[in-house]
């Protein structure tokens, strides 16, 4: 049975609500249940910041160079700046060897953080945050407006005023059936109240809430200039497109589900939509082209979390309510396998490129912990092989620990 080849566990025992990997930087940022979130180098597993900048649970994170976006339960989204990266791993050096990485034939590589690490990390600076409504299911979606070239962005620039700009959409302030677009810095309310009806709803009956919520840029006409791909607790997935002078109008609508859509994930080239759900459903749907029927797969296991599509179109992983994270052909979506490593849910995934460090030990050989120092007396350290870029999944569970797998 595959094994994941590590895993963190210092937001454990609290569950893992959401994680994003930037590919490019080799971060990954996690938010928990009660409120932390932390920044992890995956090119040594060091963590680089881990702080509580909100007071409720984590909905969802997003990285963009040295820029964190987190949003939470408590009503707030944030944008923060993180420190130089030098600085963290010289606070990480000076914080001891409390956690130790112990490799054997039966688990991964793990990594736990002492609490006198924690609080020796540089805590990333507030930019700016906005009030929205968190009394949902539904995390943020960005999207850039005017991607700087990574250069002007990595975590090691101190720039402080980098040339980010972005859109974000969140459910509307007051009603989680709509949803609203912000603008990133400036936190001005773009568009307002997006998909209520001109008709209000008879006494007693409601609109079905967002459950996710995707924000995109049409990459055909007649979609406008701006566009946002819905998942309804219905089983709706609905398409609204922007464009002047007409505004918001509903570009297509189909019942894909019949449960609630948990997540939905974009193909790399924008042309395509998986979604899942509390169902037993699996979704792979054309975005721009409403003509074509999409394909549905009942795998008769339901309740499923997230879901994740590897960049090269060819496999899509589903986290499922029962712990395990099952492969599936994005062409016939068919099953391919599973991998089973967590004890409950797993409530978030991604795939992304990773081409970090892979420990040159033996099983049972004492290895160094994560801030560089030995777990035994006289042991010479095993070189660390390092391994060419390949693809990979993150995946974060309820039991607080993030998985990392090698998907070939």
């Amino acid at each position: 049975m595959p094994a994941p080849f590590w895993v963190l566990r210092h937001h454990s025992p609290h569950s893992i609500q959401h994680l994003f990997v930037d590919s490019h930087t080799q971060l990954l940022i996690a938010g928990d249940a009660i409120g932390r979130v932390s920044v992890t180098h995956l090119d040594h597993y060091r963590q680089h910041a881990f702080w509580s900048p909100h007071s409720d649970s984590i909905l969802g994170v997003n990285l963009h160079g040295n820029l964190a976006i987190t949003h939470g339960r408590d009503n707030r989204l944030a944008l923060w700046r993180l420190a130089n990266t030098h600085r963290g791993h010289r606070a990480a050096a000076a914080a001891g060897a409390d956690a130790i990485a112990i490799p054997n034939h039966t688990a991964p590589h793990s990594i736990s953080i002492p609490s006198r690490l924690v609080q020796s990390l540089p805590t990333p600076t507030l930019v700016c945050q906005l009030e929205v409504n968190a009394l949902n299911f539904a995390r943020f979606s960005l999207l850039l407006t005017n991607p700087p070239a990574h250069a002007a962005t990595t975590i090691d620039d101190d720039d402080t005023h980098p040339p980010f700009q972005a859109l974000i959409a969140v459910p509307h302030t007051l009603d989680a059936a709509w949803f609203d677009v912000f603008h990133l810095p400036t936190g001005n309310r773009i568009h307002q109240a997006v998909s209520k009806p001109d008709i209000a709803a008879k006494p007693g009956h409601r609109q079905p809430i967002i459950m996710s919520l995707r924000l995109l840029r049409p990459r055909r006409t007649p979609h406008g200039s701006l566009a946002c791909l819905v998942g309804y607790e219905d089983g709706y997935v609905k398409l609204w497109s922007h464009d002047q002078p007409t505004g918001w109008t509903l570009a297509w609508q189909r019942r894909l589900h019949s449960e609630s859509v948990m997540d939905i994930s974009l193909t790399d080239d924008g042309e395509h939509g998986v979604s899942v759900g509390a169902d037993d459903r699996i979704s792979r749907f054309s975005i721009w082209d409403a003509d074509t029927q999409p394909l549905i797969s009942e795998t008769g296991k339901p309740g499923r979390a997230a879901v994740s599509v590897r960049n090269d179109d060819k496999v899509i992983a589903a986290a499922g309510w029962d712990g395990r994270i099952r492969l599936h052909s994005s062409a016939t979506l068919q099953e391919l396998g599973s991998l089973d490593y967590h004890r409950d849910t797993v409530e978030t995934l991604a795939f992304f490129e990773h081409r970090g460090q892979q420990p040159g030990v033996d099983s049972d050989d004492d290895v160094e912990d994560d801030l560089g120092h030995h777990s035994g007396e006289d042991t010479q350290r095993r070189p660390l092989e390092i391994s060419q870029t390949q693809s990979a999944l993150a995946a974060g569970g309820r039991d607080g620990k993030i998985s990392l797998w090698h998907v070939f």
